[in-house]
This record gives C-alpha cells, structure tokens and sequence, in this order.
C-alpha cells in the first residue's frame, strides 16, 4: 500500500529506497531512450500502469537521475507523466458521475503520480543547471580555458533547456483544475490524506513561481492561480495560502504583484473576502524600519498598490487597519499608503450611489493626501505629485478640493528635491488640462472671464433691485409664508451656493487685490434668495447665482496658475533636463489655453536651442544655464528635440479644419508674432532655433513665399512691425538656406533699402542682416560648423547696385537713434558681400570728413569774429588800467 505522506517524508530526508534500480546515470542514449519510449507506451495507454513496481521504481530512477538525462529525454518523461496522470483523472470523473462504482480505487493511483510530479519537477527546477551540462557534454571537445557550458554565466533556466517545460508544467495545473472541480472526499477515505495530495501541487507552485521567468507568463500564473483558489474555497486552504502569500510577498520581490493578482482572483471569482481580510491584516500588524529590513518594506509596498488597483474595494474594508503604515519609519511604506489611498479616492469616486458615508471617505482621503505634502521624504512628497495627477486625470472633477490641491502643488515647485518639483510641474500641466471650465470653449483667458462675471453681476443687481420695487411695502408679515412656498429643494440648492460662495470667498481672497474686487462685487449684490421671488424668477436667480459662481471659481483658478508662472520660467533654466521638459510641456499647455502670461514662458524656452546636443557637447557651452551646464548629453538632446517640438505643436501643426492656402497664412502670422516685443538675446536665439527648423525641412516654401508677399506688401499701409517682422524672420531663414535671398534680390533692395527702409530705419537694418548671408555664414553655436546649403559664395563689384542702396543709408546721417545701428549693419554687409570693401569704405569716410569740415567751417567763423572782438574789449581795458597811476 502506497502511503503518500510517507513516502514525501523520506523524499525530503534523502531516505528513498528503489527495490527494482535503473540507473540513467551513466548508460547509453540509446538505452535510456528505449526505458523512456517503454514506459510511455504503457501510460498513454493506460494511466493506471503506474501501479506495477517495476514502472514505478523506472520512474522514480529517472527523477532521481534527472540531472545525468539529456533535456529532450526529460521532455519526453515530463510530457509522458502529464499524459497518464490526464487518464486518471479521466476515469476518476466518469467513476464518480457513474452510479455504483467505488472512486477510492483511483487514490492510489493519483497519490504515485503526486509523488512523482513532486520528484521530478522540484529536482527540475533545482538542478537546472546541471542538465544543461548534460546536454553540453556530447557536444565535442571544449577549447581550453574556455567554460564548460555556453552561457553558463547566465542564470539558468529549466524553462530554457527543456523544451516544452513550461507548456506541460501549465497543463498539468490546468488538469488539476478539471479535479479539483471533482468531490475529492469521495475519493480519498480521509482528510489528511486528501490534503497530502493537494499539499503537493500547492508546493510545486510556490516552488515554480520562485523562477521569475514563469511570473511574466499571465496565463502560465493564472493555470495556477485559478487552482490555489480553489483550494482556499473548498478545501480549507485558507491559513496555509495565507501563510503562503505572505512569505512569498516578504522573501520574493518579482512575487508582489504576482501574489496581489492571487488574492484578487480569489476575492472576485472564489469568494475569497476571508483570505484577503487575512492577508492584509498581516501586513497591518507588521513593523517596517528602512534600516534594518530594505526589501520587506518594498516588496510589501508593492503588493498594496498593486492590490489597491486591482481590488479597491477588498482594500477598503481593512484600510482602518493597514492606515497606520503612514506613520511608518519606511517611507516606502507611506508612499504605498499614499498611492492607494489616490485609487480608492478614483473608487468612490466612480460609485454610482454618492452617499454621506462616500463623501466623507473620500474627505478624510483628501485631507490625508493633502497632510502627505509635508512628508519629511522627498519619496513621498513626489508620490502625493503623482496621487494627485493620477486623481485629477479621471472623470470625477472634485471641484471643491482642486482650489486647495493647486495651492499646494504650486508650493512644491520650490521644493529642495528635483523630482518634487518635475512632478509637481506635471501635476499642475494635468491639473490645468483636466479643469472643468469648460462653458467657454475651455480657454482661461482673463479679460473674457472678468467680462462674463461682471455681466452675471449686474444682472443679478438688476433683478434684486426689481424684486424690491416691486415688492409691496405693507407686506412683511407674509414673508415666512412666501419662504414656505418655494420648493425645499430651491432653497437647499441656494443654501448649498452660498455656502460654496463663503468658502470661495475665503480661498480668493488670498490670491490678491483681482479676487478681493470680485468678492466686493458679490457682497454688494443685495441677497435675493430671500425675497419673494416668482418660480420663474427664482429659477433664474439660481441659474444667475450659478453662473456667478463658476466665473469666479474659474477665475480663482486662473490666478492661481498667473502665481506659479514666475516660478515655471526660473525652472526652465534648471539643472536637472526632466524639469526643464515638464516645464516646457506646462508652457505649451499654458498657450493652448490662452493663459495671460504663458507666452513670456514660451520666449524664455528658445534659450533652450543652445543646450548642447551629442554631437557637440563635449565642446559647447549652454549659455543659459551657465556653470551647472554639464549635463547628460542624451539629456541635452532631449530637451533640444523638445523645444523643436513645442514650437512646432504651437506655430507650425497645421489646423485640419482650414484649407491649404489659410494655413499658410496662419502659420506666417505665429512665425512673424514671435518678433513682436522680443529683446536682442530673444531674437538671436530664435534665430538659431528657426535656423534648425529650416534645417530640419519643417519650413517649407510656401511660408517662405508667403513671408516675402507680406514683407513687400504695398497696395495698402502695413503696419511697420508685421513688415519689419517678416524680414526678421526671412534673414533667420536664410541662415539655413541662401535661396531665401538670393532667389529675389531686387525685392530687398526695393523694400528694405528703398522708400520703406528710408522710412524705417529699423527695416533697413534687418534687410541688411538678411542680405549678410550672402556671404559666409557664421554660426553663433561655438564648437560648431555652419551647415549651409552648397551655394558658391562669391563677393559682387563694387557698382552692383546693392552697394549704392547701402550708401544712400550711411550718406545720408539723421538724428534718428536708429541710424546707427542701420549704418553699422550696412557697412557689415558691404564688407560681407564686396570685392574691395576697404576702397568703398575710404571714399565714404572721406565724403563723411568733408561734410564734418564744411559743417564745421559754417559754424566756426561767426563765432571766431564774435569772439576777436571780445579779446580786443578786455585787452583796452587792462590797457587802460594800467595807464593809470
């Protein structure tokens, strides 16, 4: 009699007796194969041939010599095993569902296979390593020195040298999930017995999810999973999985998740609610300290987030319990807590009933995720930035708790820690994508808000002021009877609004002097939800006091991002490349949403051009971010590729809603706008980084084109920025391509250096500055060379006509301060483009010195006379004096 408990005992003592051995160790291929190919026959056969000693003592032999056989023979064993045991199980399900046939007769049977899956498949995944050097030996004679085994550097992997390991593994288990579903008791006479049996297999999964290799297989988990399940629901597995789950989450990190998966499993399709209560009350009673014990606090760490996404509401019933790891001294501990805190907010969130009992749940949340701000760890301080993007990017808008939660992100961009504040920037770009002021086209603009709020007001007033003169003057007793006569729900809905307002009043009013005006405003509004008011008025009333309200929240919201926008534009010159990205995509945000004051952010981002790239990193300098400028060159190159990004999502994205021909025009207007108002350091950077997009091809001609009709616009007055714009940005493209110039030249010379550069002195300085690229190109980016389209560059005589264009400029002096400038530009563009500069330049100073001598000699006679006869006065005077005794 085979006695299943026994036989696992001296198994595990190394105490095995084999009456009838066969060695596999050490004989021949052939003959070990002809063993295997004999065996298989008789159990695909028929399972039950397991029970003759001879076939059984043959396989225990074979388990036990497992490392000595070649893989594709422990393949074939594997496979051979997994088809008798299917047999068995067969017969023992129709045995069961056919009335008058006794099952026990099968226990036997499927306590040898038990044995010897638990054999052979633990001695597999142990010694893994040396049946692949049995698989290597036949291979030749090895080089000297080299290593026995190819890849034995590598961990090894019984799922790699046996082919088809892994397949057969899960169709046992899932074999195992066709028995389980049996009434087991009526097969086995006793509980333990039953429970030796299913111990095996409970045994071999948590050997075989040892292996991270088998944990990044879904499938493969869930055969086994599904199985544990089971044992836990019918067959009291519940201490021994809880004892499982737990050993397995505090000694095996690639099993956090997984074990997370498992308690979810069972909770929703076993009714497993006891093995999750009991799995997370382990872990609440537990202590972590980050000192002493690193990978139990992460590892558990991961197995709460991991089970609050999957089973929130599992998670809910225990979280009085698991809250006290927030005072934890492992702060991977509180930043678990914090993020599953974030994921049953989004749950109750979502929950179609909201009752009290919800909405103070997810109150006391906020208020815990708000406290976490002030986490000593900076871990933790980043984890709240993550919650609260996290929570903000879902459906559930909370439009009560976003006021307070962008103050508070707000103050984390002056956190010490680098990765606070790259969060807190991406958490407020969520914030301001996900707002829910949407009644306006969602654009956050602040004079068409202020516009509405003040037009809401007044009607408001106005309608308080009709209400009271027509109110009858004899009539206040029937006040409480009016009251009594309006809808309770009105006057809820009307009392929840002001106290909304209260509440709005008090957070505005620490933004500034805008949102104390706006409260004013409010408070001088005379309070009409008292009065007598008709359904009708009192409906509109509501809708008025509503609209009211959403001006002022979107205004207070508007403010708040205006307050974190001088901080944005500092960290855009920050160390650290990650927060200069983020802060780059809060700009480009901030833009599409018309925010007041998000297009200085946008002009401080073209400094960015000039953060090295790899290619020429280890010989540039960044010039923006001065000393602190050593940066990871694929950082760098991040942010360069970025930064062309932004502006072409901004300015160069065409519109699809608008044809071929308006798009051409709206991209020119967005290329000549970024000239209006921008400083000299401004001007050069987005030259370099106009240069680049040119470079790039993300320019194309029909810009180029529709810039130079804009510059030499005529028929109607243009006004003198969009013109002077338009060959800004034409020279800075010509950086890049000379063709922008060379391809028509006369227009230059009719427009920037004739009657309209006359007129504009500022005109005909950039024209000049356009015309210079005639020549060589240098670049402005040191450590660089000048890429330039392969035109020949040749210098022009000096009586082409450019250089009398450029003469009339500098010969013709004015007292305009803009002079100057155009002259230098002029004689650099002289230099630039003509053969004999230097004779050019001579016969224009000796022109300019004739001129200085003439103006001189006008001035200086009349003065010289007048002051001759001032001299002959005092020298008759002391004549005189003298004279005298």
């Amino acid at each position: 009699m085979f006695n299943l408990h026994e036989q696992l005992i001296k198994l595990q003592e190394d105490e095995v007796e084999i009456h009838n051995d066969f060695t596999f160790e050490g004989i021949d291929s052939i003959v070990a194969k002809r063993a295997i190919n004999s065996l298989t026959d008789k159990l695909v056969v028929n399972g039950d041939a397991i029970n003759d000693d001879i076939a059984f003592d043959t396989l225990r032999a074979f388990a036990r010599d497992l490392h000595a056989v070649d893989p594709k023979l422990v393949a074939r064993g594997l496979d051979m095993l997994v088809a008798g045991f299917e047999n068995v199980v067969r017969q023992a399900s129709s045995a069961l569902s056919t009335h008058g046939t006794d099952p026990t007769q099968y226990a036997e049977t499927l306590d040898r296979y038990a044995y010897l899956f638990q054999w052979t498949i633990e001695r597999g995944e142990s010694s893994a390593s040396q049946i692949r050097t049995a698989a290597a030996q036949p291979k030749g004679r090895k080089r000297k020195g080299a290593s026995s085994v190819p890849g034995s550097n590598k961990a090894l992997n019984i799922a790699e040298i046996v082919p088809g390991w892994k397949s057969k593994v899960m169709d046992l288990y899932l074999l195992l999930q066709q028995l389980f579903q049996l009434p087991l008791g009526r097969i086995w006479n006793s509980v333990p017995e039953r429970d030796s049996f299913i111990g095996v297999f409970m045994r071999l999964a948590h050997k075989v999810l040892e292996n991270p290799a088998y944990t990044r297989d879904t499938e493969f988990q869930m055969a086994m999973f599904n199985v544990m399940s089971k044992w836990v629901q019918t067959y009291n597995g519940l201490y021994g999985a809880v004892t499982l789950i737990t050993q397995n989450i505090q000694h095996y990190e690639h099993l956090s998740e997984s074990m997370a998966q498992l308690v979810q499993l069972a909770y929703d399709k076993y009714d497993g609610t006891q093995l999750a209560d009991e799995v997370l009350r382990d872990i609440a009673g537990k202590e972590f300290s980050s000192v002493h014990d690193k990978a139990g606090p992460k590892n558990t760490a991961r197995f709460i987030v991991k089970f609050s996404q999957l089973a929130p509401k599992a998670l809910l019933r225990q979280m009085g319990l698991l809250i006290r790891h927030l005072d934890s001294e492992a702060h991977i501990m509180r930043s678990a807590m914090v993020d599953s805190i974030g994921h049953l907010i989004m749950y109750l969130a979502t929950q179609e009933e909201q009752t009290d009992i919800i909405k103070n749940q997810i109150g006391e949340y906020f208020d815990i995720v708000e406290q976490r701000f002030q986490d000593n760890h900076y871990l933790v301080r980043a984890k709240v930035m993550q919650v609260c993007q996290f929570i903000c990017s879902g459906p559930a808008k909370f439009p009560k708790r976003r006021p307070r939660l962008i103050g508070l992100v707000v103050g984390r961009l002056e956190d010490k820690a680098s990765n606070v504040r790259k969060h807190a920037i991406r958490a407020l770009t969520i914030l301001m994508e996900s707002h829910p002021f949407a009644l306006d086209g969602a654009e956050l603009a602040n004079e068409p808000l202020e516009k509405n709020l003040k037009k809401i007001t007044r009607e408001l007033a106005n309608l308080a002021k009709g209400v009271a003169a027509e109110k009858p003057a004899e009539q206040p007793a029937e006040k409480p009877a009016e009251k009594e006569d309006k809808p309770e729900d009105s006057d809820a809905e009307m009392a929840d609004v002001e106290e909304e307002e209260s509440k709005g009043d008090g957070d505005e009013t620490a933004t500034g002097g805008d949102d104390a005006q706006n409260a004013d405003s409010q408070s001088s509004v005379p309070d009409i939800s008292k009065a007598g008011l008709t359904p009708e008025m009192a409906a509109k009333a509501m809708h008025l006091q509503f609209q009211q309200r959403y001006y002022r929240d979107a205004l207070h919201f508007v403010h708040q991002l205006q307050e974190a926008l001088p901080l944005l534009v500092q960290l855009l010159g920050a160390t650290n490349k990650s927060e200069v990205m983020e802060a780059m995509d809060f700009f480009v945000t901030a833009v599409r949403f018309r925010v007041d004051g998000a297009q200085n952010g946008i002009r401080r981002m073209a400094h960015l051009i000039w953060v090295p790239s790899t290619n020429n990193a280890p010989n540039a300098a960044v010039a923006h971010t001065g000393p602190n400028a050593n940066s990871n060159p694929e950082e760098a190159r991040g942010v360069r590729a970025k930064l062309l990004d932004s502006y072409k999502q901004l300015y160069l994205m065409p519109n699809e809603r608008l044809s071929a021909a308006e798009n051409t025009s709206r991209i020119t207007r967005n290329l000549i706008s970024l000239t209006f108002g921008a400083t000299l350091a401004e001007l050069i950077s987005l030259e370099e980084l106009i240069r680049t997009l040119v470079d790039e091809q993300f320019i194309g001609a029909d810009i180029i084109v529709k810039l130079r009709s804009v510059y030499g616009y005529t028929r109607q007055r243009l006004p003198a920025a969009q013109r002077r714009g338009a060959i800004i940005v034409l020279g800075m493209m010509a950086q890049a391509r000379r063709s922008v110039v060379t391809d028509d030249i006369d227009l230059y010379l009719r427009i920037g250096l004739g009657r309209y550069g006359h007129e504009d002195l500022s005109l005909a300085k950039y024209t000049c500055l356009a015309l210079q690229c005639l020549g060589e190109r240098r670049s402005k980016r040191p450590g660089t060379v000048a890429h330039m389209e392969d035109v020949e560059v040749k210098r022009f005589p000096m009586d082409n006509p450019i250089f009398d264009r450029l003469a009339r400029i500098i010969e013709q002096p004015r007292r305009d301060p803009e002079w100057f400038p155009a002259a230098e530009q002029a004689l650099n563009t002289i230099y630039a483009l003509g053969e004999k500069p230097d004779a050019f330049a001579v016969r224009v100073v000796r022109q300019q010195a004739r001129l200085v001598q003439d103006l001189l000699a006008s001035t200086s006679t009349p003065q010289a006379t007048a002051a001759d006869d001032d001299a002959m006065d005092v020298d008759s005077e002391e004549a005189e004096t003298l004279s005298q005794p």
